[in-house]
């Protein structure tokens, strides 16, 4: 079997391994520091984040704030721990590039980035395609990098974990929370759903648009996200409607877009970060 390569290193992330390193552990230092929520809050609850996916310059710091609610940190050190309780990965993002009806699995044994390889969970996924929860589809990974911006920040993390990798098309929320319904009591299992919010709106537009995005995500409206609320708004849906099934407490850790980072204001994306918890 073979492994995906990195697709979009050197694009949406450093394609050099010090360089990524540097530029993760960078991002999750300073979201520490910034942040006004408590990030250390359940982590042994946590279940599910929702995480943006544009490129680091742009989405990375939000990013961030999800993933620092991962690691322990020590107080009189610059250094994170990695997280030892989560041993798999069910990581889900739309497509951007083929067109899936469904949602769809590789057939690789690992994914490539370049901090290293990241195992697959064949046992899992054989399961998945025997069960016709997913598909097979190599082609609808290969370029994608909704999942593959999520790998470093994983990797810089987590200890040692196994990955469920799923591209969502166009599927039922249903199918997407009845598929997730396999890992959210699992409190070795963490779900990752990756999402950037509005695209190509004026600044204080999508601010206003963003926010009421966040309300919706905040009260598990999980039906009522339009099309330009969320490119990943149907694995988003599906998690929200499981996590209203399932009781959890969910906790805005970031909102921002392109405008505060790397972008003009003209024409924005926006971007924002979720934990959901469970009580």
């Amino acid at each position: 079997m073979t492994s995906r390569p990195a697709a979009v290193a050197g694009l949406f992330y450093p394609g050099d391994a010090n360089e990524l390193q540097q530029q993760v552990l960078s991002l999750l230092n300073q979201a520490e520091t910034e942040s006004v929520v408590d990030s250390q809050l359940n982590r042994q609850n946590l279940r599910a984040l929702i995480v943006p996916h544009a490129g680091y310059i742009y989405s990375g710091l939000s990013a961030a704030f999800a993933y620092n609610t991962l690691v322990e940190q020590q107080s009189d050190q610059a250094s994170n721990l990695k997280n030892q309780n989560i041993k798999r990965v069910v990581l889900l993002g739309p497509g951007h590039r083929v067109a899936v009806n469904g949602m769809a699995i590789p057939s690789v044994s690992s994914f490539t980035t370049p901090l290293g390889d990241i195992a697959l969970d064949i046992e899992e996924i054989n399961y998945l395609l025997k069960n016709n929860l997913v598909l097979s589809s190599d082609l609808a990974h290969k370029e994608e990098h909704s999942l593959e911006v999520q790998l470093p920040f994983l990797q810089s993390t987590i200890q040692q974990f196994k990955l469920v990798p799923i591209v969502v098309g166009q599927c039922s929320i249903e199918s997407i929370s009845n598929l997730l319904l396999r890992y959210i009591n699992n409190p070795h299992d963490l779900i990752v759903i990756s999402t950037d919010l509005s695209h190509f709106l004026e600044y204080s537009e999508a601010q206003q648009h963003d926010q009421n995005t966040g309300d919706k995500i905040m009260l598990f409206k999980y039906d009522q996200f339009g099309t330009n609320d969320a490119c990943g708004r149907i694995p988003m849906a599906g998690m929200l409607k499981l996590a209203k099934q399932s009781d959890l407490f969910i906790q805005q850790l970031d909102m921002r877009n392109s405008g505060d980072t790397a972008g003009d204001k003209d024409r924005v994306v926006g971007y924002g970060a979720w934990g959901l918890y469970a009580k």
